[in-house]
């Protein structure tokens, strides 16, 4: 599979030093697609993202998690609870 998407030898020893042993991994998570050539995203790395966006806008809104909510990754950060240690 990695010499039909064009990764490096170098990088196919890698990826399978880390475990990556699927056509997503190798495409659109480490984009390794075309490492051995010069073009800078390979064919398949776009057809994922296009997916991945046609996914998001057409999915209804309300169904995707909202990553800005307070509890999320990208929410505010609130600030530490301090309190007071020792005596």
């Amino acid at each position: 599979m990695c010499d039909l998407l064009s990764v490096n030898t170098v990088e196919q020893v890698q990826a399978r030093a880390e475990g990556v042993d699927s056509l997503p991994g190798l495409v659109f998570t480490y984009d390794l697609e075309t490492s051995a050539s010069d073009r800078p995203r390979g064919p398949m790395f776009e057809v994922c993202s296009l997916a991945v966006a046609e996914f998001i806008q057409s999915t209804p809104a309300g169904a995707l998690p909202d990553s800005f909510a307070s509890s999320e990754v990208f929410g505010p950060k609130l600030p530490p609870m301090l309190r007071i240690v020792g005596k």
